[in-house]
């Protein structure tokens, strides 16, 4: 996230566009800088990580495109969530459909209703990530999301 920051930064200048990086000072100023710029008729871009996708409300025209770098599959981790994985191993299901592209599908949705706060709100949803066209799993992927207009380019 920081190298393409810093390699867009010379074309933001150039454009008066502000970025603003998650990481380079606290999340509350991030935003408040934000919503300032964005309320002076100003540019604003947010660049941030997946805890930018939970309990972030950026209404209206506080956030119009949204880009998913990937898809945001975790990694069981934790003994609770392995053992999960084992027990449906053992009973012959496939934990990765059954644990990880449902959590996934939740973050997801999660990260797209970042976009869609009001009735009214509109924008544009990219997500970068080829395996959401190219893997079975994409599709439920896309139908977990809410009704909306689709346009497929790779």
């Amino acid at each position: 996230m920081n190298k393409v920051a810093e390699a867009l930064a010379t074309d933001f200048v150039k454009k008066s566009w502000a970025l603003q990086v998650q990481g380079d000072t606290s999340r509350a100023e991030i935003l408040k800088k934000h919503k300032k710029l964005i309320d002076q008729g100003k540019t604003s871009v947010l660049f941030g990580t997946g805890s930018f996708s939970e309990g972030l409300d950026l209404p209206g025209e506080l956030l119009e495109n949204l880009v998913i770098t990937k898809i945001p599959f975790g990694v069981p981790t934790s003994p609770v969530e392995q053992a999960h994985s084992e027990y449906i191993e053992s009973r012959g299901g496939n934990p990765f459909m059954q644990i990880t592209v449902p959590e996934a599908s939740k973050k997801l949705i999660q990260s797209v209703g970042r976009l869609l706060r009001k009735e009214r709100d509109s924008g544009k949803v990219t997500i970068l990530d080829r395996r959401i066209v190219t893997k079975r799993y994409g599709k439920s992927l896309l139908d977990s999301l809410p009704p909306f207009k689709r346009t497929i380019k790779y």
